[in-house]
């Protein structure tokens, strides 16, 4: 699909291609690309020197709509342009994906378990 080999190992970084960075620290650097989430609010910047800075909207009452230095909220952004500004893969992705649904699964199974004792202590007695 995108010329890597099915069974090469995910990177285990959050970003293999490019380091995110405070957008104070990229100043002096060389802009390469840009691209906007209206979904989530979030605009990209990629440097030259193979790092990146992400910008935000801020919605907390006191500062809705200011734009703001933030993290990239990588699953929400939009796979296509991550992928094509080189901030990460389609196999990190894909990866990343498998680890959360998993996570969240042991959580609600534990949380399942523990409504179960529960429940279980309440009508025994």
């Amino acid at each position: 699909m995108n010329g890597i080999p099915e069974n090469t190992p995910a990177v285990p970084a959050a970003h293999p291609l490019r380091q995110e960075v405070k957008l104070t620290e990229a100043i002096g650097k060389t802009l390469e690309g840009v691209a906007f989430s209206h979904t989530i609010g979030q605009a990209v910047l990629t440097f030259t020197d193979g790092t990146f800075a992400t910008l935000g909207v801020a919605d907390g009452p006191a500062e809705q709509g200011e734009i703001e230095e933030c993290e990239l909220v990588l699953h929400d952004f939009g796979d296509d342009k991550l992928i094509s500004l080189g901030i990460t893969t389609d196999r990190e992705l894909r990866a990343s994906r498998g680890t959360a649904a998993t996570r969240e699964h042991e959580y609600r199974l534990h949380n399942e378990i523990l409504e179960y004792a529960r429940l279980k202590r309440k009508f025994e007695e």
